[in-house]
């Protein structure tokens, strides 16, 4: 008898013991969930929305000079990680630019650029081109600088090496990627915010001291300071339009494998990203949850309410010519408020274009309420080509149509490979707006070709120039990608 009870009472124990540990896994469990369950689709409006308790900004000159005048401020705007792993350098530093013509046509519109730079510049006194912008558009241009801020070390890292542009985005991929709670990593996040709180010192200081009350921003930017203009139009009411110069990454996955597809190899310029191990991860849970907070596709259903201007370079050295047919057909909005750009003949840096001149152009016509041309393109494909089909909807016709053309032993048009191999030829447009061309495959190598057009209606001797995506013919990727590579 004593020996069931004592059995009894052990059976017991041993029951609460077990419900004791199932309680604390559980809570254990539940505790990782919480911190695990992030909805990456929220993560880069939440931090913009965050505290900005280590916003503030100092007016450091006012400087008059042919053009106008030339302000300028010292701004710090977000603490990125923190002082064990990047000391001071955590607290990002940028000069802010306000370039006021002594003509303004209108007050309400800002062209805000966002730049790049380096931590160690000091503030000037001037800024000639920002000043050129300011007289040519009558309007006021501002731009905030140290996008990311640079260079940085990483205490985490072993090399302990300084670094910029690229080496710090791919280095804080990697991070993010190795623990994916972390969002804090993604330097995407910053940079955006950063450029919304510049907006706000233009913004309060010219409300403040001049009286002026701008009500709409235009955003451009290229490189990776156009991937920051991109998602700053995601999360700002105050973006009318943004032009993203040199970085037609949306659809981030996509690009990058065709890219590899292409060139059966990775663009040399897309080195860090190779040394940190980002491209062997691109069908990873972890890449997927990257580039849902930083793909700008992401957002198609919000950026279809601005305009959107893309200039792109025919011979980027990091981005493939036909990278623009993963997206721009699917972009949400209607035409009249996409627009689209290849600029032939040279590359990433746009060296020798009149691409400046196309961005000034469009953000003039938006600002002074002009009627941007409207137009539409097609590709169908058959055995023996594609067919391009273009469709303007503007009561005023291009004042040129012309189709650019280049020819390359690979699949690969990049100015470094074929230099300034890009011809044009004119094409005419028929009486109901309509031109439509059949580009064939070629007999051997590959060919690329886009339709260009030019508009002149403005009155203001700036020529708009809007382009077809580019087609690269045949229509056959010689590689394949997979996750070693």
């Amino acid at each position: 008898m004593n020996n069931s009870k004592s059995s009894m009472i052990s059976f017991g124990a041993a029951i609460v013991s077990m419900i004791a540990v199932t309680l604390m896994m559980l809570s254990i469990a539940s505790a990782f969930s919480v911190k695990s369950d992030i909805d990456y689709r929220t993560v880069l409006s939440d931090y913009v929305k965050g505290n900005n308790q280590y916003f503030k900004y100092q007016l450091k000159g006012t400087y008059d000079n042919d053009y106008g005048k030339f302000i300028i401020f010292n701004m710090t705007s977000v603490k990125w990680l923190d002082e064990k792993e990047l000391g001071n350098s955590c607290y990002w530093f940028h000069l802010v630019e306000i370039a006021i013509p002594k003509k303004i046509k209108q007050q309400s519109n800002v062209l805000m650029l966002v730049a790049g730079g380096s931590q160690k510049e000091i503030a000037p006194t001037s800024d000639n081109e920002l000043m050129k912008m300011a007289a040519s558009t009558q309007s006021i241009v501002a731009s905030i600088h140290q996008i990311p801020n640079q260079p940085l070390v990483f205490n985490s890292d072993p090399t302990r090496q300084q670094r910029i542009e690229d080496e710090i985005l791919a280095y804080a991929w990697a991070k993010f990627m190795q623990n994916t709670t972390q969002t804090g990593w993604i330097p995407r996040l910053p940079m955006v915010k950063a450029t919304m709180l510049a907006m706000d010192v233009v913004q309060e200081y010219l409300r403040t001291t001049l009286s002026i009350n701008v009500m709409n921003f235009h955003v451009a930017g290229a490189s990776k300071r156009g991937w920051t203009t991109n998602l700053v139009g995601v999360v700002d009411k105050r973006v009318r339009s943004i032009m993203p110069i040199v970085i037609p990454v949306m659809k981030t996955r996509d690009i990058l494998e065709h890219s590899y597809n292409s060139l059966c190899t990775w663009p040399e310029a897309m080195g860090d990203y190779v040394k940190e191990g980002i491209t062997t991860k691109l069908n990873s849970k972890e890449f997927h949850q990257l580039t849902t907070v930083i793909d700008p596709f992401e957002y198609n259903d919000i950026l279809a309410t601005i305009n959107k201007y893309f200039i792109y370079a025919t011979g980027d050295q990091f981005f493939l010519c036909d990278l623009s047919q993963f997206s721009y057909p699917y972009l949400k909005g209607g035409d009249q408020l996409k627009h689209l750009r290849y600029v032939p003949n040279t590359d990433h840096s746009l060296d020798g274009s009149d691409a400046q001149v196309s961005a000034l152009a469009y953000y003039f016509s938006l600002a002074n309420k002009l009627p941007l041309p409207v137009y539409n393109f097609t590709a169908v494909s058959d055995r023996t080509g594609v067919s391009v089909g273009v469709k303007v909807m503007s009561p005023i016709p291009p004042s040129a149509v012309l189709l650019w053309e280049a020819r390359a032993p690979q699949r690969d048009f990049r100015l470094q490979t074929i230099g300034k191999a890009w011809k044009p030829r004119p094409l005419q447009l028929s009486k109901d707006g309509s031109v439509s061309v059949h580009l064939d495959n070629p007999a051997t190598g590959y060919y690329a070709a886009f339709v260009e057009l030019t508009f002149d209606y403005l009155g203001t001797q700036i020529p708009l120039k809007f382009t077809t995506s580019v087609y690269v013919l045949p229509d056959i990727l010689p590689c394949k990608y997979h996750n070693k590579v």
